[in-house]
């Protein structure tokens, strides 16, 4: 609150959080329970109350995250959240792929998909040194951008992050959680 009132935008972050993992005895996925929803929620509603002005949810089923989404008036954005908050966020790791030990769920690399366009824009230049030197479109910057794009095309579309990148949750887990006070 104290940081929200001194004019600080104030983005909120719960779910998994990474820095938190080492508590929830790892990179565990969050709001498969009814309290751990309800408690997500609690946390949800009184982030917005103290003045956070976006809400991102990590690692949280679809349903959930989108029940979390429909109960704030703020913007909810989820990053392996499911395709019901209000936007996606992402940070290049996932986009380029860059996990040594670990990848999580949610986390699609989209270099495979723009290899291949990566290629065709520089099979007809002839001297890459210097389209390179006079473009700085000969690399990793070039294969970045053409990611980004592909990702915001994607969760334009809707195809991103679709199930195959969203946590699932049992239909028993989710007809307990549906039971919840906050479930509208």
């Amino acid at each position: 609150k104290a940081i929200s009132d001194s004019g600080i935008i104030v983005v909120g972050h719960l779910g998994l959080t990474p820095q938190s993992t080492s508590s929830f005895g790892g990179y565990k996925v969050q709001g498969k329970t009814l309290s751990s929803f309800e408690e997500t929620v609690k946390d949800s509603l009184a982030l917005e109350e103290a003045g956070a002005q976006i809400l991102l949810l990590e690692a949280m089923p679809t349903e959930p995250a989108g029940q979390i989404a429909n109960l704030l008036k703020i913007p909810v954005y989820g990053v392996g959240a499911g395709s019901k908050c209000d936007g996606q966020l992402v940070i290049m790791h996932d986009v380029m792929g860059f996990y040594e030990n670990f990848r999580p769920w949610f986390a699609k690399c989209y270099v495979p998909q723009v290899i291949t366009k990566f290629k065709e824009t520089l099979s007809g230049i002839k001297d890459i040194r210097e389209f390179g030197r006079l473009n700085r479109s000969d690399g990793m910057l070039s294969i970045s951008e053409l990611a980004i794009k592909e990702y915001v095309s994607e969760v334009k579309s809707g195809v991103f992050p679709g199930e195959e990148y969203s946590y699932p949750i049992s239909n028993e887990s989710l007809a307990k959680i549906s039971q919840s006070e906050f479930w509208k």
